[in-house]
């Protein structure tokens, strides 16, 4: 559950083992997950960029480090942490997304369409792939690919975001009776959205 009070016991678990041995690193890397849990990513950056400059290969800092960047509003160095930890491991699925993501929420769409489509080529059953292109296309205004994407990564896995996605592209492209045909495909997988 989200119930604060396993952050609680979480918090007392750090604790104690901070009494055990105060400067262990499991113990900085324990703090900084309970600082991003928290909204705590001023406190959560300077964790992680002490424990990564004593592990710089170690990816899953650099991908934690670009969570507390994003959190802090410092896309920039979210995107460098994110590109760090892609040196290490240039086909990691989750950092792909991840930066495909940052890319589009920050209305960068060409780099996110050439990372989703990496993720793509990587990950050819995919649909979240498909999806982040057919967002970033969308972004770009580019309707038509929007609606290749969608349907190709909603033929992957049928959702009814995905129906209703389709539906908005056809209907924004005046293609009401495919706009139709998709509502009423989304309205099959749950009557009650």
């Amino acid at each position: 559950t989200k119930d604060e009070q396993w952050l609680n016991q979480y918090e007392q678990t750090i604790n104690q083992l901070a009494k055990i041995e105060p400067t262990h690193t499991q113990v900085r890397y324990l703090s900084h997950t309970l600082a991003l849990r928290r909204g705590e990513a001023e406190k959560a950056s300077k964790l992680l960029k002490a424990l990564v400059n004593q592990n710089p290969e170690n990816e899953y800092l650099h991908f934690e480090l670009a969570r507390a960047y994003q959190q802090l509003k410092e896309n920039t160095l979210a995107e460098q942490s994110y590109q760090a930890a892609l040196k290490i491991v240039p086909n990691h699925w989750k950092g792909l997304n991840q930066l495909g993501r940052l890319y589009y929420r920050t209305a960068q769409y060409d780099k996110a369409i050439a990372t989703y489509q990496q993720l793509v080529s990587l990950t050819p059953k995919n649909a979240f792939a498909y999806t982040g292109l057919s967002a970033s296309y969308y972004g770009k205004g580019k309707l038509e690919s929007a609606l290749v994407y969608a349907k190709e990564g909603n033929a992957l896995n049928p959702t009814v975001r995905g129906y209703s996605n389709i539906g908005v592209f056809h209907f924004i492209l005046g293609q009401y009776q495919d706009a139709i045909s998709a509502y009423k495909q989304a309205i099959k997988l749950d009557k009650n959205d």
